[in-house]
């Protein structure tokens, strides 16, 4: 199988967080320029954040390839363990960051009017990020192990769910308030939410994985660790 075959899914698949940014963005802009401007100054702040955080984890998948084509399921289980441990607390990090970002973003010259509606968005955003990471691991943890495409049809149903959300909470269907940008905020939380917790129950429990047993063992300090340090200088980059 060449490279570019290889490559197609895992690229579909990491495209889907930048995608859903791009949703709300699209969205967002039929309610005027404010929320628009807003939406597009809170999203500068998760791109950032969301490259750090992927340089941070970049060290996962090729730990479990590496176990994987050595013919090591258990090692290939604690290293995506490991991983979803660093991913969980590299989204803590993120969050509480971006979080300690709102009260600061009056100084950045933006309107006053942009700014007021900015913060209670880029919150949720940051608070999405758990549900974001978490998917990004145990995405590379399937890829890694010759899985791709469910992971391109967890992110697909992320994106049309954030969609529908985006149009139920933004414009007030369906029996909710109109809540504006607020709505998209909402929309991507708990889209991201519900990935994190669709793909978890797949690897659990679903046929083509049940082998590696990923959440049957314990953790491994020392490998957090070096998954850790390998990746930082990829987010630094």
């Amino acid at each position: 199988m060449g490279l570019g075959a290889l490559a197609l899914p895992m690229l579909v698949g990491q495209a889907g967080q930048v995608l859903m940014q791009m949703t709300d963005t699209l969205m967002v802009g039929r309610l005027g320029a404010v929320p628009l401007a807003a939406c597009a100054l809170a999203g500068n702040f998760l791109m950032f954040a969301l490259y750090f955080a992927y340089g941070s984890l970049g060290a996962v998948s090729p730990r479990i390839a590496q176990a994987f084509g050595a013919d090591d399921l258990a090692g290939a289980a604690a290293a995506g363990r490991a991983g979803l441990v660093l991913a969980g607390g590299v989204s803590l990090l993120v969050a509480l960051t971006l979080s300690a970002v709102v009260p600061f973003l009056g100084f950045l010259g933006q309107p006053p009017e942009v700014v007021e509606v900015t913060g209670f968005y880029l919150t949720l955003l940051a608070w999405s990020m758990p549900g974001a990471l978490i998917s990004l691991v145990l995405g590379q943890t399937a890829e890694a192990v010759n899985q791709p495409w469910p992971v391109v049809a967890f992110s697909a149903g992320a994106l049309l769910l954030n969609a529908v959300l985006n149009y139920v909470l933004i414009f007030g269907h369906a029996g909710f308030p109109a809540l504006g940008l607020e709505g998209a905020g909402w929309a991507t939380l708990v889209a991201r939410t519900v990935q994190a917790a669709a793909m978890a129950g797949w690897i659990a429990k679903g046929k083509s994985m049940r082998r590696f047993a990923f959440f049957s063992g314990g953790l491994n300090p020392g490998l957090i660790r070096g998954l850790f340090r390998d990746g930082l200088p990829v987010a630094g980059q």
